[in-house]
């Protein structure tokens, strides 16, 4: 068995953790566990405060939530999955049109692409930090 050192990684803190594995392909498995187990146990560091980039400024007050800043990149990173999936319906619904256009009949095929630009420009709009 050998000794590993699992390295966890926040945007603003740090942690690392021996683990006693046979490959580093098991190390990873075992470091997986133990961060969904019970990732508090870890004894977290932070970085030094000036290399770590703002990403997010909220309001809050007695009455209510106020505005909430968040960076480009925060912003991007947060409406990847929601990209992701409306790039995955874009290439479907474009596959559609592909495919009816051969067939000869596009009329349905574009009422698809036309629902799922909609979504998508709701979605660039998520991630370029701005509303929904």
């Amino acid at each position: 068995m050998t000794v590993y050192t699992a390295i966890f990684r926040t945007a603003d803190t740090w942690a690392t953790a021996d683990i006693t594995a046979r490959t580093p392909e098991q190390a990873m498995r075992k470091a997986r566990a133990l961060a969904e187990k019970d990732i508090d146990a870890l004894d977290w560091c932070t970085y030094d405060p000036s290399s770590v980039p703002l990403e997010e400024i909220e309001i809050s007050g007695p009455h209510a939530d106020g505005p909430v800043w968040q960076s480009a990149e925060l912003a991007l990173r947060l409406a990847a999955p929601e990209l992701l999936e409306t790039l995955d319906g874009m290439a479907d619904a474009a596959q559609a049109v592909l495919d009816c256009w051969e067939r000869g009949n596009l009329a349905g095929a574009v009422c698809g692409l036309d629902g799922m630009v909609s979504a998508a420009r709701v979605a660039i709009a998520k991630a370029k930090g701005g509303a929904s």
